[in-house]
């Protein structure tokens, strides 16, 4: 049986089930599966990413499929590019992380590679200032995606608050994070883990306020240093004293 011969909306659907590392054999039996496999949608992925792991070179994982040891050089995601116009027209990536290094030349690549990409999350570790703006560059490119964000030292202000609203930001910095900037993070993310914050009893008030008056189900996560919880419980009545079943001050929501 001649499968070249099924109707053409058969093929197309049938290529959508087909894994990576099959199409890249598929497309080398013959001209007319070369076409078929380039002109095709490559149907829905969980998972992919991009990671700087060796200086110089980066790897790609595409569903079942990975590539180890790309340069940043014109020839090494040249021959990236154009293996990517064969392979497949359009593709849909559950989740898509990124974890790239400064090469100027990097965002230049992903922004091509991924140009016709449907992607339900971005997901970035961000390790330097020109890092966070390639990946704010990258999610002006997805506005319809939800996004997430390890950003691994703490950006000024006007930055931080600049970012869109994200499934879930973590900062860990070994700064402390000023209160009144970690309550508008609270009120802008949905999901939120944060290191070394300054917080007082009205700092968590007003947390708890921005919280609750979201319907959404949501994880915040901070961390602080003893002496702000200290504050916060004897500015509620709380001492070494209280024991179980004491009324001590409530947090009004």
């Amino acid at each position: 049986m001649d499968i070249l011969a099924l109707p053409d909306v058969f093929l197309r659907q049938l290529m959508r089930t087909v894994e990576i590392r099959d199409r890249l054999a598929l497309r080398l039996t013959c001209r007319s599966f070369e076409k078929l496999v380039a002109d095709s949608n490559a149907g829905y992925f969980e998972h992919a990413f991009i990671s700087s792991w060796i200086p110089d070179k980066f790897t790609m994982l595409l569903g079942d499929t990975a590539f180890y040891g790309i340069e940043w050089s014109d020839a090494g995601m040249g021959r990236r590019l154009e293996l990517r116009q064969r392979l497949f027209s359009r593709i849909a990536i559950g989740e898509f992380d990124f974890n790239i290094d400064d090469d100027p030349k990097a965002l230049e690549f992903i922004r091509k590679f991924i140009e016709k990409f449907n992607i339900g999350v971005l997901g970035f570790r961000v390790e330097t200032e020109h890092q966070l703006e390639n990946a704010r560059m990258l999610m002006t490119d997805f506005p319809k995606s939800k996004y997430t964000m390890d950003l691994c030292f703490l950006s000024n202000k006007k930055t931080l608050l600049s970012l869109p609203p994200m499934e879930e930001l973590s900062i860990f910095s070994m700064i402390e994070i000023p209160s009144s900037l970690c309550i508008k993070l609270v009120g802008i993310h949905k999901n939120l883990d944060l290191g070394d914050i300054q917080i007082t009893s009205e700092d968590f008030k007003s947390a708890v306020q921005i919280i609750s008056s979201d319907s959404r189900p949501r994880k915040i996560r901070m961390k602080t240093k003893r002496k702000y919880v200290v504050s916060c419980l004897r500015e509620y009545g709380i001492s070494a004293s209280t024991k179980t079943g004491d009324i001590c001050k409530q947090v009004s929501a």
